[in-house]
């Protein structure tokens, strides 16, 4: 059974998003930050709109990590 896990850390001024699955993962042929799926485009708008960067760990599944900084 698939399991999708979220978290959201803040430690001073920096707050980091975690979503993460124990999916198949994303294919190593795929470049997920040039990719045009829906997903991956609302991943890279989110790290934009708070002004945050984006990675990617593929390992058991996928997790895409934000982090950003209030101000």
């Amino acid at each position: 059974k698939g399991e999708v896990h979220i978290t959201m850390n803040s430690a001073g001024s920096s707050t980091v998003l975690i979503v993460s699955d124990n999916g198949v993962g994303i294919p190593p042929s795929v470049d997920w930050e040039k990719a045009a799926t829906l997903g991956l485009q609302l991943v890279k708008s989110l790290a934009t709109q708070v002004r945050g960067t984006v990675t990617c760990r593929v390992e058991n599944g996928t997790e895409f990590r934000i982090e950003f900084t209030e101000k």
